[in-house]
Order: C-alpha cells, then structure tokens, then sequence
C-alpha cells in the first residue's frame, strides 16, 4: 500500500483550483464540477473537493492538518514567502529556524495551513 495524497474539503471549487494552480505551478489534471486532482511531477497528489457535495456528507473542521510544500534554497523560500502573500494567503508563521530547516506558514481562505520548507535534516 502506498500514501500517495491528500484531500482537501474547500468551499469554493473554483477560487480553490486557482489558488493552487498557482501555488504548485500547475492546473490539476482532472476537474469536474465538484472535485480537482492535482498530481505533482514525483506522484504526489492533491485533491479538492467541493464541501458540500462531499460523500459522506461532513462537517470537519479545517486546520488540523498542513500541507508541505518543499523548495531547495534559502533564497527560493524568501521569494516564495512575498510570492504566497500576493496570493491573499494569511501569514501565521514568519520565516524561520526549526529543527528541521527553515520554514513558513500561511493559511488559505478555508482555513487550511500550508508550510513551505527548506529541508536541513
């Protein structure tokens, strides 16, 4: 068995698939009305799915879980830190020194936390 993936409950499809098209520099490579997959070039993937057209019906609450996103330089995690704040993403972390490298943190309009990483471990 492999992990290969997340979903993510979004309110508006539409507003989320924009969001990250441009975050992962891609546009999903499926969409229908209520559900967008994204696939990253290592098999990762991502998925949106409208929140009310979920099945079983849920009414979860966002926040509890981050998505990582990697990049492999210092210099790279700054540009992106400007880049993800013209993006409307709310910044709750600054960048800084944890144990595993320096990071970021931000949360996008349902409330999901999204961590950008420069890996020093």
């Amino acid at each position: 068995m492999i992990l290969n993936g997340f979903v993510l409950y979004v309110a508006s499809l539409s507003k989320s698939v924009t969001l990250y098209s441009e975050l992962l520099e891609q546009p999903p490579i499926r969409q229908s009305d209520d559900f967008a997959l994204f696939v990253t070039p290592n098999g990762q993937s991502l998925r949106l799915w409208q929140q009310d057209k979920v099945i079983p019906s849920t009414n979860g609450v966002v926040g509890g879980v981050e998505v990582v996103l990697h990049v492999d330089s210092l210099d790279e995690l700054n540009t992106q830190w400007l880049r993800w704040q013209s993006l409307d993403l709310q910044p709750i972390q600054p960048i800084e020194t944890l144990s595993f490298g320096e990071t970021f943190t931000m949360i996008d309009h349902d409330g999901h936390r999204l961590r950008l990483i420069r890996l020093s471990v």
